[in-house]
């Protein structure tokens, strides 16, 4: 958990939050929100997948494309632990424990997907750019030196 915390506390403090703990409750908050949006649409999960991969694509843009896609398998170790930390220990059986596993796996790999196709997206915009600014260079330098060329003919 200590590294999901440090890697939370370096992302950009939205401007609507006066501090990192009133974002950590509102994020905390927003995750359970989308943990019982899951849990109530168990019968329709492929309804839920692109709600889940936006939610990576965002973290995606948020971070810059600089979070790394492995931390998300922190996140789905995290979550099974609290999972298995919530209510009476003994009241619950491996079907439980396997079932929670497998809600959180797939939540995780769907936002994962999106997190990584965004950082794919975001890379390819990156090359493009700077192959245009080569172009534009290339083409400015040219310009110059044919100019340079006709002034020193005159």
């Amino acid at each position: 958990m200590p590294k999901v915390k440090d890697q939370f506390r370096r992302c950009p403090l939205p401007r609507s939050f006066p501090n990192h703990d009133s974002f950590a409750k509102a994020h905390s908050k927003a995750m359970a929100d989308l943990v019982d949006h899951v849990v109530e649409n168990l019968d329709n999960l492929e309804a839920i997948s692109p709600e889940l991969e936006r939610v990576g694509r965002v973290h995606a843009q948020i971070m810059r494309g600089e979070l790394s896609s492995k931390l998300w398998n922190t996140v789905a170790e995290t979550f099974i632990d609290c999972t298995l930390e919530w209510g009476d220990k003994r009241c619950r059986s491996e079907t439980v424990r396997k079932a929670w596993a497998l809600i959180i796996a797939f939540m995780v790999e769907r936002i994962k997907t999106g997190h990584l196709e965004q950082r794919k997206h975001m890379l390819t915009m990156r090359t493009t750019i700077a192959a245009l600014e080569r172009t534009e260079l290339k083409n400015a330098a040219a310009a110059v030196a044919a100019a340079a060329t006709a002034a020193a003919s005159k």
